[in-house]
């Protein structure tokens, strides 16, 4: 395939990667798959760099942490909403399992600009954008702030249940905290999508 790519002017490959592989986020080491779909994509990006190096490729990896927003599968953010809006208290199941939650608005600006890029012919380029490397506790606290001020939640239903449970292994990365390019107004809006 990528033969053919290249043939046709194609030099560069860019791959979505997950933090669910191994060697990706932070945590203790060693940094192993976290599941079966963390072992097959640490092996797709494993082939891949080999084969468009083999090629003579660009090879470029965009790992994608934890988004929300809109169109969001129905999962954490939209449970928390869902159930402060019906006057009940949240529980958070793994207060302490710390996750990196990007607004898909960010994630998709970061996507662009990585994929609108020119890099060099030949390098192997990597991009792993963060906004809330944080506890799924502290961030229920996060979106329970702003839900309760944007969506006048009935008195007592924004709270938030955390009980005690073992930590997680953390699939944050510090390497590009993308805060500075979308916080405070933007956040809020967002937050709301």
């Amino acid at each position: 395939m990528l033969k053919g790519l290249k043939d046709k002017g194609c030099g560069r490959l860019v791959l979505t990667g997950s933090f669910f592989e191994a060697n990706e986020g932070a945590g203790s080491a060693p940094l192993r798959a976290f599941s079966p779909y963390g072992l097959s994509k640490t092996l797709t990006a494993a082939a891949a760099q080999f084969y468009a190096d083999r090629e003579g490729f660009t090879f470029e990896k965009f790992v994608i942490p934890n988004p929300f927003g809109p169109y969001e599968e129905p999962r954490f953010t939209a449970y928390l909403v869902k159930t402060w809006l019906a006057g009940e208290t949240a529980r958070v199941q793994t207060p302490r399992y710390v996750r990196d939650n990007i607004h898909v608005s960010l994630l998709a600006k970061a996507y662009a600009a990585f994929v609108g890029a020119s890099p060099a012919p030949g390098t192997v380029r990597r991009l792993n954008p963060s906004l809330y490397p944080e506890s799924q506790g502290a961030f229920a606290e996060r979106v329970r702030r702003e839900a309760a001020a944007k969506l006048h939640l009935p008195a007592g239903s924004n709270s938030v249940h955390r009980p005690n449970s073992p930590s997680r292994r953390c699939e944050s990365t510090p390497t590009s905290s993308m805060r500075r390019h979308w916080g405070g107004a933007r956040c809020r809006r967002g937050m709301n999508s």
